[in-house]
């Protein structure tokens, strides 16, 4: 990497502030400060594509070191950055919550200056790589989708990353592939064929020798003849990356998720990442030396003729699951209450992980919610529609705060680490005037009313569903008479389009709230901001407004 590293610190306690950031320039890196989740966010929306490390405190006011890893983790561009989560020292529940929000490196507090410098240039050199490996990914050319069935055989760690940026260019998304087949080709070759275990790599690293020892090792008659080979199978629905070692195996049960007893270390999380960030399903086999990692291929990329991984058990009738209330449905709430409801839904993909959805309480209350499940494609809809089924499952909720607390409870029973909901969950209460609402890390939602002519922004903080059980949410209130319109967004309104460099953003959410105050339809609104952009899109575009 050329020029100063930089380094984000996010803390609320200036005294913690001002220590983090004299270790770190000390050591040489450039350094950002924000006190609290709020300044943070502010400044990566600003910064982030030249930030390096953020240092995130847990405990924070206005918005907490999770919700703010979590708004980062749905951001394309702001993903790719290593986040190191602050905890107590007896904060193994804090690690856990961590880990299932998608944090993979910690720092005990108080600290030691030693471990933060290892921890933070182990998360740095781990930025690099990846980097390093998505811009090689981005210049392969187009013509490798046409391989079909293929066998690939390496040795050194060299041939394993130039391997994995060859085969991430056949697949989807490949800058979030080659990430995990990196890790899997260099366990291959540093753990399976040359035997350098957890332990070992440990010490090594300590000592900086690392790499000598493997370069040793590839020179030895014991070790240097053995090869780990690929093999690359395009099927109907998936590409299937079956990878085999010749050495012992290893207990990969303990590696699937990163466990809070090596949070702190400064590796061994590579399964993990691979699992939760790169594949759509990773599977070891025998006594652990063969691993097949799947990639699901978007129904675009289907090739007709031939049975795919859902005939058969349902899977395709689950993707494509109402996750939008009926026209019936919607009709039955208007003519009750006197509103009108409107909506714009498209995911990125033929299924993505919006939903929204509509509920009668009584004569002058229906509820209504809009949720956003990490992730895209089918597996997010397969999430979505988990979150579906249990909104479904409930009574009308009727009081917000502890239906999304439920909600939550039941999402972390269900859904796998690392993936959660995002979500404003509310009643439109036309006795008193008002929406009462629960959210959890969702856009704000607003109140335009021309009448007074104001924009009321609410408040959309909080954990988001599904990260822990035992999460509470508060209730919270937007004034909302008759002639206002209440509107709810995903955060794909801000962010879609930031690969073209044509992103809404918060300015053009604005300018969207401010046509409707002056009365311009929100469809026709939101229709001239996105009609132009290319398709698919890059996220899940989902709004809903309300008119009384």
């Amino acid at each position: 990497m050329s020029g100063q590293i930089r380094a984000l610190v996010v803390d609320d306690h200036p005294l913690g502030r001002r220590l983090l950031e004299a270790h770190l320039r000390v050591a040489g890196y450039e350094t950002l400060v924000a006190a609290d989740g709020c300044e943070a966010l502010e400044i990566l929306e600003r910064e982030g594509g030249r930030v390096d490390v953020v240092l995130l405190d847990r405990r924070m006011p206005r918005m907490d070191g999770i919700e703010v890893l979590a708004r980062l983790k749905k951001d394309p561009v702001l993903a790719e950055i290593p986040v190191i989560l602050q905890t107590a020292a007896d904060g193994q529940d804090e690690v856990i919550e961590g880990i299932r929000a998608g944090a993979y490196y910690y720092l005990t507090k108080p600290f030691v200056p030693e471990v933060l410098l290892s921890i933070t240039a182990a998360a740095v050199e781990d930025h690099v790589r990846y980097r390093r490996l998505r811009d090689e990914v981005q210049r392969q050319v187009a013509g490798l989708g046409m391989l079909s069935d293929a066998t690939f055989h390496f040795r050194t760690v060299d041939e394993a990353n130039r391997l994995a940026i060859t085969l991430a260019a056949t697949c989807p998304n490949p800058r979030s592939r080659v990430i995990g087949l990196s890790e899997l080709l260099i366990n291959a070759v540093e753990h399976g064929n040359l035997g350098i275990t957890w332990q070992a790599k440990h010490e090594l690293m300590a000592r900086k020798a690392l790499a000598e020892e493997i370069q040793a090792r590839l020179d030895s008659t014991r070790w240097g003849r053995r090869y780990a080979r690929l093999r690359f199978r395009r099927l109907a629905d998936r590409i299937e990356l079956t990878i085999t070692d010749q050495g012992e195996g290893f207990d990969w049960r303990n590696y699937l998720q990163l466990s809070p007893d090596r949070a702190h270390d400064t590796h061994g999380r590579g399964i993990a990442l691979a699992r939760a960030l790169s594949f759509d399903d990773l599977s070891y086999r025998g006594r652990g030396n063969e691993v097949v990692a799947t990639v699901r291929l978007p129904e675009t990329d289907i090739v007709p003729g031939r049975p795919t991984a859902a005939s058969g058990d349902g899977m395709a009738a689950a993707l494509r699951a109402v996750l939008t209330p009926t026209d019936r449905q919607t009709r039955r709430i208007e003519e009750a209450h006197g509103v009108t409801i409107g909506s714009m839904f498209e995911p990125r993909r033929a299924v993505g992980g919006d939903l929204w959805g509509l509920a009668p309480i009584d004569e002058t209350r229906f509820a209504i919610w809009l949720g956003d499940m990490t992730g895209h494609g089918p597996e997010a809809a397969l999430d979505a529609h988990s979150l579906h089924t249990c909104l479904r499952r409930m009574p009308p909720p009727g009081d917000p705060a502890e239906a999304l607390s439920q909600l939550g409870d039941a999402l972390a029973g269900l859904l796998p680490t690392g993936r959660y909901a995002t979500m404003v969950l509310g009643i439109v209460d036309r006795g008193r005037d008002v929406f009462t609402y629960a959210a959890s890390a969702i856009p704000h939602p607003c109140v335009i009313d021309p009448a007074s002519g104001a924009i009321r922004q609410g408040d959309g903080s909080g954990v988001p569903a599904g990260i822990a059980r035992g999460i509470r949410y508060p209730a919270r209130e937007l004034p909302f008479p008759p002639g206002a319109t209440l509107f709810l967004h995903s955060d794909g309104i801000e962010s879609i389009g930031r690969e073209f460099g044509e992103a809404v953003g918060k300015e053009g959410v604005a300018a969207i709230l401010a046509e409707a105050l002056a009365g311009t339809p929100f469809d026709e609104a939101l229709t001239r901001r996105f009609a132009s952009l290319p398709r698919p899109l890059d996220d899940d575009l989902s709004a809903v407004w309300c008119r009384r």
